[in-house]
Parts: structure tokens; sequence; C-alpha cells
């Protein structure tokens, strides 16, 4: 059974089902929510805002699934990327325009998906609660 957990160790409901059951000490530690990500310091500024982008991502998109919860994160770490980018040019840093729009395409299509996929779900229990 696979357990997700937000950026601020709140567990979420179980993702997928029990396909194959696993000891939680046979996890990594992030799938078992004592780390943010492998090897990051979770305490660091830019760790602290993707847990926050994450935190919002997950509850704006009731990401339940683990594919879900996967762009979820990816797109938290694109956000919190842009953010940088976008400050660096605002100090009148040099700026790689290509990259950043690159990555705001990448993070748009993301959140197109997620959007996509919270429609399926609803759809989903409106037609299971229409038959019951």
């Amino acid at each position: 059974m696979h357990v997700a957990f937000t950026g601020k160790g709140q567990k979420l409901s179980d993702v997928s089902t029990d396909i194959a059951t696993t000891k939680p000490t046979s996890r990594s530690r992030v799938s078992n929510g004592s780390a943010l990500l492998p090897n990051v310091d979770g305490r660091s500024r830019a760790a602290r805002r993707y847990r926050d982008v994450l935190d919002t991502l997950i509850a704006e998109y009731g990401a339940t699934s683990e594919s879900d919860l996967s762009l979820c994160r990816v797109a938290a770490s694109l956000s919190v990327e842009l953010e940088q980018r976008e400050a660096k040019a605002i100090r009148g840093e040099t700026l790689d325009l290509s990259a950043m729009v690159t990555a705001g395409n990448l993070l748009r299509r993301l959140l197109r998906d997620l959007a996509a996929s919270q429609r399926a779900r609803r759809r989903a229990l409106r037609t299971s609660g229409a038959t019951a």
C-alpha cells in the first residue's frame, strides 16, 4: 500500500490499492514521508517554498493517485525554479529566456493535465452516484 504525504507530514489517503504489501521499513524515506526529496535539506528557503507550492497543488487538484502526486511534485519544482528565474530578471541579471519559456510551457501542460484528471474523477463520482 502506498501512502503519500504532503510536505508538512500530513498523510493523504491511500493512493493505490493493495497490489503488493510492503513493510514501511523497506520503503524509501521519501515514500514514507520522512524526507521531502532525496539528499535535500528540507529547511532551505527553496525547499520550504517547494513544500508550500506542493501542498497547495495537492489541495487544489485533489491529487490522490501516485501519478497525480508525481505531476504535483514536478509542477511544484518547476514553479519554484520559475520564481527564482523571475527574481533574477527583476534584479537585472542575465536570463535564459528560451529555458524560461520552455519551463513555463511545461508547467502549463502539467497543470492542464492535473485539471483534466480532477475533472475525470469528478465525472466518475457523479456517474457512480447517479447509478447507485
